[in-house]
């Protein structure tokens, strides 16, 4: 098992990059799906 990065949890309004640099640069081993960024991507960029 590992910990993850909960930004929205934490109440912190970062976006996926930004959370995703925080979570490597402090030992988290991944950081909770962003579903606004991934809704972004639109089907073909999520996948």
């Amino acid at each position: 098992m590992f910990s993850t990065l909960s930004p929205g949890a934490l109440g912190l309004d970062l976006d996926h990059a930004r959370a995703v640099d925080l979570a490597a640069a402090h030992g988290f081993g991944g950081v909770d799906p962003d579903l606004g960024h991934l809704r972004a991507l639109g089907p073909s960029g999520a996948a």
